[in-house]
């Protein structure tokens, strides 16, 4: 599927050398968060559509244009302290992730994404959280929705 890039993207991406770099913006959202929060792979903040994204230690697989099977992506963060894994164990769902990539020099103008993908699981050991993230899956949902009952269609049973 081909994807539009700004013309400094497409540079920075086929230069032998480049003095760009890509940023993977990440935004974490769950019901039990007040605020969603804010994380970039960068070495310092990075401010992209108002929101601060604070520097973390993250690695991001972005799922496969593939068509023939699921797209899943893998997430995993470093130096992880035992407040965190708490954290992941105390909500009841898995969070939502958004990320995006945009060039440092610009990171208004987004590159790729943003990709909206939910946890499906998380695994954790003395060094790194690792989060399964995936798409929800619209072919296993019931079409149509509703059960053509006297409850919901009374006029059908008349």
């Amino acid at each position: 599927m081909p994807r539009t890039v700004s013309l400094a993207a497409m540079r920075s991406a086929l230069a032998q050398n480049t003095g760009e770099v890509w940023v993977t913006l990440l935004k974490v959202e769950h019901a039990d968060l007040p605020a969603p929060l804010y994380f970039c792979d960068n070495n310092e903040a990075v401010i992209s559509g108002g929101n601060s994204h604070q520097p973390a230690g993250f690695a991001l697989t972005l799922p496969s244009d593939e068509s023939e099977r699921e797209p899943t992506s893998s997430l995993t963060m470093q130096n992880v302290d035992r407040a965190l894994i708490d954290e992941v164990r105390s909500i009841s769902s898995g969070p939502t992730f958004e990320a995006a990539l945009a060039l440092a020099s610009s990171p208004n103008t987004i590159e790729y994404g943003p990709a909206r993908l939910k946890a499906k699981t998380a695994s954790y050991n003395a060094s790194t959280l690792t989060f399964t993230l995936g798409f929800d899956l619209f072919e296993v949902e019931p079409l149509p929705w509703v059960k053509f009952t006297p409850e919901f269609f009374p006029g059908l049973f008349k």
